[in-house]
């Protein structure tokens, strides 16, 4: 029986192309940003057309492109590889999909569904569940039956990634091996602060709606317990949007200057609210922090491919499937530890 898994992310673009950059902003606004703002229709492709200018334009001037797109890749490749060192015995195949670039869920699904698997799981690569992230692909599938009739096979979902304790402790081992590959040593940490990075979040939207705010909260105080101990300091650093009103706090402009006013100058930045890096973890993260110029700040990566995310990720596919990984690949894969 062939098992089919779809690993779902945004789809940032990968280069400052106006075309790629408007597709992509007029998605988001149709898909998320109309759940907590009701802008009329007809204003959307004006609002795209400008994101996606101001993209461009910041983009080329920083010589920025994006690795989100080859991560994915590589994770949705490994995810594969993974699955079948640990259950050889079964079929898999793992296909990754935007969500705000064509072609978007809806569409695969009519291509799946013309030749479709034994089971089909949706893997949304986000570490929270919300109407913001594994929310989309919910709604997409919900759409395609409301106009199909149900879907065969049912969709599973494997979601809620970083309420799971192992990927929290796989974050604080790729942590450690990142400063200590950057040479920074027990005493460079004890004197430094540590920021912890997501993506921020409105706090007045309509009732019902969710935001993972709670979720995001949770993981944070659990890999602030983990991490902070060793730092002087250690603050969240939301990375909020300018509109929309009152947002998450302390954004990562006042976390750093927090820094500052304690005598820090030297801080660790981990964007933990992402499990690969993207615009926002690079780009525009590191235009906020370069404003505090007293500040040395050593930027680690998020998860991407790692094996340890790799492994986790397969961990919790197998274990949603009731499948047993064969004692031979547990071995190795503990070997290779």
């Amino acid at each position: 029986m062939r098992t089919l898994i779809i690993a779902l992310t945004y789809g940032e673009p990968q280069q400052p192309d106006f075309r790629s950059q408007f597709t992509y902003s007029l998605n988001i606004l149709r898909r998320l940003t109309r759940l907590v703002a009701p802008i009329p229709r007809p204003l959307l492709p004006l609002l795209a057309l400008r994101r996606a200018r101001l993209r461009v334009k910041t983009w080329r001037r920083e010589r920025f492109t994006s690795p989100l797109e080859p991560i994915t890749l590589a994770q949705g490749q490994g995810l594969a590889e993974r699955l079948r060192g640990l259950a050889p015995g079964h079929a898999w195949e793992v296909r990754v999909v935007h969500e705000f670039r064509p072609p978007l869920l809806p569409a695969v699904l009519d291509e799946i569904a013309r030749h479709p698997p034994g089971r089909l799981i949706l893997l949304p690569l986000y570490v929270a569940d919300s109407d913001f992230t594994t929310g989309v692909c919910q709604r997409d599938v919900a759409a395609w039956e409301r106009r199909h009739g149900p879907f065969r096979p049912s969709p599973e979902m494997v979601s809620r990634l970083g309420e799971d304790a192992r990927l929290l402790d796989a974050m604080a081992d790729h942590f450690d091996e990142q400063i200590r590959a950057a040479g920074w040593t027990t005493a460079d940490c004890r004197a430094a602060g540590l920021i912890l990075g997501a993506h921020g979040m409105p706090l007045r939207v309509r009732e019902g709606l969710e935001t993972g705010l709670e979720a995001m909260r949770r993981m944070h105080a659990s890999l602030e317990a983990r991490l902070a101990p060793r730092f002087a300091r250690c603050s969240v650093g939301w990375l909020n949007h300018t509109l929309g009103g009152e947002w998450t706090s302390p954004g990562l402009a006042s976390a750093a200057q927090a820094m500052l006013d304690a005598g820090i100058r030297r801080v660790v930045y981990f964007p933990f609210g992402f499990l690969a890096d993207n615009a926002e973890t690079l780009l525009e993260s590191q235009m906020v922090l370069s404003g505090f110029t007293p500040l040395d700040v050593l930027h680690v990566a998020c998860p991407n491919a790692s094996p340890r995310l790799i492994d986790q990720l397969a961990t919790r596919v197998l274990e949603h499937l009731g499948i047993a990984a064969e004692p031979a690949s547990s071995l190795a894969s503990a070997a290779g530890d």
